[in-house]
C-alpha cells in the first residue's frame, strides 16, 4: 500500500518557494524579447549538420558545445519563439531551486535549504540568467548537480559507492561541457573535496576527477581554437575596476539596501536570538567557492586577457547563496515559516518593484527597434533606415514575425579600424539622402558617441522613438533642432597656437550655468572642416584645473575624434564631429579646453562650428 504523502509544514514551505520560483521566471516569459547573445546562438543553428555546426557554429563562439547543440536539436522538434526555447531553461533552473534545497538540507537542515532556495528563487540576478536560453542556467544545474554528488560524497554512506563517484565524474564533465568558467568552479569544488574526505575515499574520489578529465577530452580541440582565435579571453570587455565584486555582489543582491537590511536584521536576529545555533562548515565552503573564483577572474582578467563579467560568477553565487542561508536561517518552526514568507516578500519588492526587472534594461532590445521601424515605414518612399547591431540576422527575426520587410543598412559604429570605415560610410550616406527622414537604432553592440549628432547636422529634428539601457531607436527628420540643450553656443574659428595650426576655446564650468551633475552630460563639438590634406586631425576636448589637466581613474582626462573618421576626400566641406561624456570630478572652477589638434600644419578651413551640451 502506497504512503500518501505527509504534508508537513515544510513540505508547504518547499512547495510555495517552488511555485514562487517558477512563477518569477515564467510570468510573461513568451513576451521576453531575445537578446544579443541569445539571438547570435539562434543565427547559429541554420547548419545542415552536426558537423557544420561544431565547426562553423560552436568553434567560432567563446562557450562549449552543449547549450548550442541541445538548442540545436530542441528548435528542430519546437521551433524558435521565445516561450519554446526558453521553457526547457527555465524548467533546469527550477530542478537546480529544488537542488539546492536539498544541498542545504543535507549539509546542516531542511530550513537552511528552504531559505537558500528561496534567495536563489527571487533574486533578478539568478532570475535572469535563468531565462536566458545562454549557457548559464544549463551550466547552474551542472554546477548544483556537482554540489548535490559531491555533498553525497561528503555527507552520506552510500549504498552503492561506485554510482556516487560516477555521478559526480560525470557532472564535473557536464560543467566543463556547458560553460568553462562552470567546469573552473567545479574544479574548485574538486579540490576543496579533498579537505572532507576519509581516507578511503582520495583514491576512487581521484578516479572521478580523472574520469571527468577524460569525459572532457573529445572537446579540447574545440576549446583550443576558441582559446587562440579569442586570445584567451573577451575582446570587448575592459580590466576590471577596483570595485568590481563590490559592484557584482550589490548587483547581485537586487542593488536594494532593502534587501541588505533585511538580510542583516536576520543575521542579527540569529546571533543574538538563537546562539546555540552555530553557523557549520557550509559557510566557509560556500564563501570560499566564491571567492576563489572571484579571484581567479580578477587576476585572469588583468594579467592575461579580459574575462569578468558579472554571468560567469553565477555558478559560483550560489555557494554564496548557501553560506548566506546558513548564516540567517532561523532554527524554530513557526518562526521558520515567518521568515520564509518575509522574505519572499521582500525578493518581489525589491525584484520587480524598486529594482524593476526586465531582461531587456539589462541587454538590450531588438523587438522594439522592429516595430518602430514598422511604425515608420509607413514614410517607406521618404526614409532609409540605418542600424549598428552585431549582425542584420537579429533584426531580421522581430521583422519576420511582425510581417514586415524593410531595407535596412547594418553598420558596425565601434570605436576600432572597422567602425572608422563605416562612419565614413555613415557620414556619406547622410550627405547622399535626398528624402525627409533618417532613422537609426542600435542594440547591445558598443558605438561612437558621435553618430546622432552626425546624423543631426542634415536631419536636425527628432521626431520621436525610444531609448533604453544600450539600446535606442530614433527618427530623424528635416527642420529645426528640437533637442533641448542645457547649453548651446557657436564658435569662433579664429587661427591660434603656435607648433601646431589650432582653434583653442575655453568653458569654465561654473561660467556655464549648468545644474546637472556633470557625469550625467554629455558634451558636442559640432562643424563643418575642409582638410587640404588627410592627415592626423584630431578635435581635442580636454578638462584643466589649475593649468593642470585632470586625472579620471589614474589617467589624463584627453579625449580625441579624429576628422578622418567623417571626411572621406580632401578639399570639400565635411560634417565633423565630436561628443563626449564629461567626468563627474568636475569641480566647479575646472576649465573646458577645446581645440583642433593638427601636428602635420594641414590647411584647414571650418564653419559653422557650435558647443552642444545635453543630458545622456
Amino acid at each position: 500500500m502506497v504512503k500518501p504523502i505527509r504534508l508537513s509544514t515544510e513540505n508547504f514551505l518547499l512547495f510555495s518557494v517552488m511555485i514562487f520560483a517558477a512563477g518569477m521566471r515564467l510570468w510573461n516569459v513568451d513576451s521576453w524579447t531575445f537578446t544579443n547573445d541569445e539571438l547570435s546562438a539562434l543565427n547559429r543553428l541554420n547548419f545542415d549538420s552536426i558537423n557544420n555546426l561544431l565547426r562553423d557554429g560552436v568553434s567560432i563562439d567563446a562557450h562549449p558545445l552543449g547549450t548550442q547543440l541541445f538548442l540545436y536539436l530542441w528548435t528542430k522538434l519546437f521551433g524558435i519563439s521565445e516561450a519554446a526555447i526558453r521553457i526547457p531553461f527555465v524548467a533546469l533552473s527550477l530542478i537546480s531551486t529544488y537542488g539546492i534545497y536539498k544541498i542545504g538540507k543535507t549539509w546542516v537542515h531542511e530550513h537552511l535549504g528552504i531559505i537558500a532556495a528561496t534567495i536563489f528563487a527571487g533574486l533578478g540576478y539568478t532570475i535572469t540568467y535563468s531565462i536566458l536560453a545562454r549557457p548559464y542556467a544549463m551550466g547552474t544545474f551542472a554546477f548544483v548537480l556537482v554540489l548535490w554528488t559531491w555533498t553525497n560524497l561528503i555527507k552520506k554512506q552510500l549504498n552503492i559507492p561506485f554510482l556516487g563517484y560516477f555521478g559526480f565524474s560525470i557532472s564535473l564533465a557536464l560543467c566543463a561541457y556547458t560553460h568553462y568558467f562552470a567546469g573552473l568552479t567545479a574544479g574548485f569544488v574538486f579540490l576543496i573535496g579533498f579537505l572532507f574526505l576519509r581516507k578511503n575515499q582520495r583514491k576512487p574520489y581521484i578516479f572521478s576527477g580523472l574520469g571527468a578529465c577524460f569525459l572532457f577530452l573529445p572537446h579540447v580541440s574545440i576549446f583550443i581554437k576558441q582559446y587562440q582565435q579569442s586570445n584567451g579571453g573577451t575582446a570587448w570587455l575592459g580590466i576590471p575596476e577596483n570595485t568590481a565584486i563590490l559592484d557584482f555582489l550589490f548587483y547581485g543582491l537586487n542593488e536594494s539596501w532593502l534587501l541588505i537590511s533585511s538580510l542583516i536584521v536576520m543575521l542579527l536576529i540569529r546571533t543574538f536570538v538563537f546562539k546555540k545555533q552555530k553557523a557549520s562548515k557550509l559557510s566557509l565552503f560556500g564563501v570560499t567557492i566564491f571567492a576563489l573564483a572571484s579571484c581567479f577572474s580578477l587576476a585572469y582578467s588583468n594579467y592575461v586577457a579580459p574575462i569578468f563579467q558579472y554571468s560567469i560568477l553565477s555558478f559560483a553565487f550560489i555557494g554564496l547563496i548557501l553560506s548566506i542561508a546558513d548564516l540567517i536561517y532561523f532554527p524554530g518552526i513557526k518562526i521558520h515559516t515567518i521568515q520564509t514568507g518575509f522574505l519572499i516578500l521582500i525578493l518581489i519588492i525589491s525584484t520587480f518593484i524598486t529594482n524593476d526587472f526586465r531582461i531587456e534594461s539589462r541587454f538590450g532590445t531588438f523587438e522594439k527597434i522592429a516595430l518602430c521601424i514598422k511604425s515608420w515605414e509607413k514614410n517607406s518612399d521618404d526614409i532609409i533606415h540605418v542600424s549598428s547591431i552585431n549582425h542584420r540576422n537579429y533584426l531580421n527575426y522581430y521583422f519576420n514575425k511582425h510581417g514586415i520587410t524593410p531595407e535596412v543598412i547594418n553598420l558596425k559604429l565601434k570605436f576600432d579600424d572597422s567602425g572608422k570605415r563605416d562612419m565614413q560610410e555613415l557620414a556619406q550616406l547622410i550627405d547622399k539622402h535626398q528624402g525627409a527622414y533618417f532613422s537609426y537604432s542600435k542594440s547591445t553592440l558598443p558605438c561612437r558617441n558621435e553618430v546622432n549628432q552626425l546624423i543631426k547636422t542634415k536631419f536636425p529634428h527628432e521626431y520621436g522613438g525610444f531609448a533604453g539601457e544600450n539600446c535606442e531607436s530614433t527618427l530623424f527628420g528635416r527642420g529645426t533642432d528640437n533637442k533641448n540643450y542645457l547649453y548651446r553656443s557657436q564658435l569662433k574659428t579664429t587661427k591660434g597656437g603656435d607648433s601646431t595650426y589650432m582653434y583653442h576655446h575655453t568653458f569654465p564650468w561654473k561660467a556655464l550655468n549648468i545644474k546637472e551633475k556633470p557625469e550625467n552630460c554629455q558634451l558636442a563639438i559640432v562643424g563643418e572642416s575642409n582638410l587640404d590634406k588627410l592627415n592626423e586631425v584630431v578635435i581635442v576636448v580636454e578638462v584643466r584645473r589649475d593649468g593642470t589637466p585632470i586625472t579620471v581613474n589614474g589617467e589624463t582626462f584627453w579625449t580625441g575624434s579624429d576628422m578622418s573618421y567623417f571626411v572621406s576626400t580632401p578639399k570639400s566641406w565635411n560634417s565633423c564631429v565630436s561628443v563626449i561624456d564629461l567626468p563627474k570630478e568636475l569641480n566647479a572652477d575646472d576649465e573646458i579646453h577645446l581645440y583642433i589638434y593638427n601636428p602635420k600644419n594641414t590647411l584647414i578651413q571650418l564653419r559653422n562650428y557650435e558647443i552642444k551640451l545635453f543630458k545622456k
